[in-house]
C-alpha cells in the first residue's frame, strides 16, 4: 500500500487540523500561509516561529531532528523577525 502525504506526516506524529495546519503532541505547529502572493510553510512552537520550509513534510522532518536533541539550544524567530523577513502572514481558512 502506498503512503499518502498525510500518512507520512502522521508517521512523524502530526495531526491535520485543517487543510492548512498540523499540530504535534509536543505543542509545535505547522502552518501553510499565503504571504505576498506566495505560499510559505512555517514551523512554530507555542512561543516562536522556528523557520520557513518548502512544505509541511520538510518542516515535520526538521521538527523530528530538533526534538530528538536538547531543545533549549534551539534558535527561534519571533513574530517581529518574521514580519521583517516576509511581511505579515495571513492564515488561509
Amino acid at each position: 500500500m502506498t503512503m499518502t502525504y498525510d500518512d507520512e506526516l502522521r508517521e512523524f506524529g502530526w495531526t491535520a487540523v485543517s487543510s492548512y495546519g498540523y499540530t504535534h503532541k509536543s505543542g509545535w505547529s505547522i502552518g501553510v500561509y499565503r504571504v505576498r502572493d506566495r505560499w510559505i510553510t512555517l514551523l512554530w512552537d507555542a512561543h516562536s516561529i522556528y523557520d520557513e520550509y518548502s512544505d509541511p513534510l520538510a518542516a515535520a522532518k526538521h521538527h523530528a531532528s530538533l526534538t530528538s536533541d536538547d531543545e533549549e539550544d534551539t534558535p527561534t524567530r519571533d513574530a517581529a523577525q518574521l514580519a521583517e523577513l516576509t511581511g505579515v502572514a495571513t492564515a488561509q481558512p
